[in-house]
């Protein structure tokens, strides 16, 4: 039996050098020898003002402005079902027809000017 290698055995590839490049010096700055900005900065600076304003404007649409409207049709809410509230009981104790349909008219009224108050208190931006 002879020692050499088979022509047969698979060759296996020799692994990749890995070189190590000195670092280099930092560029000089172009801004300071021409007094022009690149334009690669002057993309970074549209970009930044470009999320600027979509930062503020995201903030609007998640913060909604007082309204006095909606404050107005929020308190006109809480009356129309304590007004809802007190017919029932009428009812329920059969005390009359009238004081019953009286309180059930002013419910239907002040639930008409609390809709109107938070159509007037919309926000038709979104």
């Amino acid at each position: 039996m002879s020692h050499q290698p088979h022509d047969d055995a698979p060759v296996r590839p020799a692994p990749p050098e890995v070189r190590i490049r000195p670092a280099s010096p930092a560029p000089a700055d172009p801004r300071s020898s021409e007094g022009k900005t690149p334009p690669g900065d002057r993309v970074v600076e549209l970009l930044e003002e470009i999320r600027g304003r979509l930062d503020a404007d995201a903030r609007d649409r998640a913060h909604k402005p007082f309204s006095l409207a909606w404050l107005l049709g929020g308190l006109l809410q809480v009356l129309v079902v304590g007004l809802v509230v007190l017919a029932a009981l009428d009812w329920l104790f059969q005390t009359g027809a009238a004081p019953l349909l009286t309180k059930l008219a002013f419910a239907i009224t002040l639930q008409l000017m609390a809709l109107t108050a938070f159509v007037l208190a919309r926000d038709d931006r979104a």
